[in-house]
């Protein structure tokens, strides 16, 4: 498989994952969580089994804790996109999950430790670019009406503030925890192939205890909303194991830089498929610049990397 199709993989899959099950709805608003990582888990095991790796068991449960705290975030990620739009959520989590994680490198893992000033400064500017195209989404929850002769589809209690904040406090809680699942994985030592299908078993496990918890069946009225809701973890895989193939093939920091492009296709999704915020308006202009200097920001950061 050439570089170019590996590269889209984790562009798409990660950009996309959550869109296509983004209008099933559930008594239990976790559902689509739950069977999510369980095809994501029938992928691991695919693959993991395919491959021949292995794990040793006191490596095993570093990994499985960093797939609980990634279900927290898978959690809060479905039901941010849910309040606020895909677009507008992933332009929230995405940069803080790149900030988070940059943050623990630096201070638990010491991974500018003795770095150059030029590293530093790259670091510093990637920062403050993250933050300005989030401060530019922020910018953009009011003001989305439709241009003349649009009709602009509203959900009940959209406009509310209180409902907006709760979004972008939903769509934080997932970039941190998004930013913070690989410290057990990465202070366990194997390798991110082997880490795969441990990983997958706590995502599963976190989410189902998220989901027995919440006083209403993970059901659907639908039978095809399971199919898609599976499908959502079948990207999620092939985004994962395509950034694996990446870094593999151009090495880490190239390969992370261009996996951050998903971002732009999460906001394409949102603004185009689901009118969150409506095309064409000023809102959707300004979430999209957001997202795309958001992307920069990250691109710098794998150039640190």
């Amino acid at each position: 498989m050439s570089t170019f199709l590996i590269a889209l993989l984790p562009v798409f899959g990660w950009g996309t994952w959550l869109a296509v099950s983004q209008d099933v709805r559930s008594p239990n608003p976790r559902a689509k969580t739950l069977y999510a990582v369980l095809a994501n888990a029938a992928v691991s095991t695919l693959v993991f089994v395919s491959t021949g790796s292995s794990w040793d068991r006191p490596s095993f449960w570093p990994v499985f804790l960093g797939g609980l705290l990634w279900s927290v975030g898978g959690v809060a990620a479905f039901a941010a996109s849910e309040t606020i739009g895909l677009a507008r959520g992933a332009g929230i989590w995405v940069p803080v999950n790149l900030a988070v994680g940059l943050g623990w490198g630096i201070f638990l893992f010491r991974e500018l430790k003795g770095a150059s000033s030029g590293a530093a400064a790259l670091t510093a500017a990637a920062a403050a670019i993250l933050t300005g195209g989030v401060l530019l989404i922020l910018s953009a929850r009011r003001g989305t009406a439709s241009p003349p002769g649009e009709r602009e589809d509203r959900k009940p209690g959209g406009t509310d503030t209180g409902r907006a904040g709760k979004g972008l406090l939903l769509a934080a809680l997932a970039g941190l925890f998004f930013g913070t699942y690989f410290i057990p994985i990465r202070a366990s030592g194997v390798s991110a192939w082997s880490a795969a299908l441990p990983m997958s078993l706590g995502m599963a496990a976190g989410t189902l205890a998220l989901c027995l918890v919440y006083p209403a069946p993970p059901t659907f009225s639908r039978p095809g909303h399971y199919l898609r809701s599976g499908l959502s973890g079948v990207l999620w895989a092939a985004g994962n194991y395509g950034m694996l193939l990446l870094t593999e093939r151009i090495g880490t920091g190239r390969g992370f830089s261009i996996a951050q492009l998903n971002i732009i296709v999460s906001a394409l999704a949102g603004i185009y498929v689901f009118r969150e915020p409506p095309p064409r308006t000023r809102a959707a202009r300004i979430v999209l610049a957001g997202c795309v200097i958001a992307a920069a920001g990250g691109v710098l950061l794998g150039l640190v990397k």
